[in-house]
């Protein structure tokens, strides 16, 4: 509540003070009550004896109502890479001034909290607000693309959207350039949700194994009681990568 106001006089006293409807004023001392006042501009009358002669002189009296409080967004949402600080925060009124309790009696500066309540008054003329404007902070999550493991494919097969999902891990809701395909370079791409701006990508490198080949068929005739030998064996292969087994 507003502090109550005095009316001084210099010079004859005990007289009285008097004033239109709206204005509670004590007629003895002078004290204006004014959160019993109606805001507005008065005209105060003090009314003294002076050597006999009544006499009275007048002085006026202005009470500016308070301000409401600030209005705008009650939650207030943020990426959690922006770092956001209390300049970030908006509010719509005059002369806003941001507090950090309901009470007003610490200024809210520097970064801000997420999850924390801040708490907007505005000042019209002289007046700032008694009422203050609540303020959540909250944190929108920055997308994760996750991390990936590059992979091989074999020689005459495609990537499938199984192996390249296969592949990653710690990601958000994404999707890849590419589901199908040989070897190469696929990106995997998370959207980031406003007012998260930048998107997160990660991307995976897959390469290509050669097929082994085993040759070209042939046949081998050997004397009735030859015994089969690799060494027999391996010399009618051509083309045969080497590492195989009979």
């Amino acid at each position: 509540s507003a502090a109550n106001a005095q009316v001084t006089i210099e010079g004859v006293k005990n007289g009285t003070f008097s004033s239109t409807t709206g204005l509670d004023i004590n007629p003895s001392t002078g004290e204006i009550n004014v959160s019993n006042s109606t805001p507005g501009t008065y005209i105060v009358k003090y009314d003294y004896t002076s050597y006999k002669c009544s006499k009275s002189t007048t002085t006026s009296f202005t009470i500016i109502a308070n301000p409401n409080a600030p209005s705008g967004d009650s939650e207030q949402l943020f990426c959690s890479t922006s770092n956001p600080t209390v300049a970030d925060l908006t509010a719509l009124g005059t002369n806003i001034k941001w507090y950090t309790s309901i009470d007003g009696s610490t200024l809210a500066t520097g970064s801000l909290e997420f999850g924390k309540t801040y708490y907007a008054t505005q000042t019209v003329g002289t007046c700032e607000s008694i009422n203050r404007f609540a303020v959540t902070v909250k944190e929108q999550a920055a997308p994760k693309a996750g991390t990936t493991t590059d992979f091989i494919i074999c020689e005459g097969s495609s990537v499938t959207e199984a192996l390249l999902n296969a592949s990653i891990t710690g990601n958000d809701a994404g999707s890849w350039n590419a589901t199908s395909g040989g070897a190469g370079t696929y990106t995997y791409t998370v959207k980031a949700t406003s007012p998260c701006t930048t998107d997160a990508t990660v991307t995976v490198n897959v390469t290509e194994q050669a097929a082994p080949n085993a040759g070209t068929d042939t046949s081998l005739t050997v004397c009735e009681g030859t015994e089969i030998s690799n060494e027999l064996l391996f010399a009618q292969l051509t083309g045969a990568d080497a590492g195989g087994t009979w």
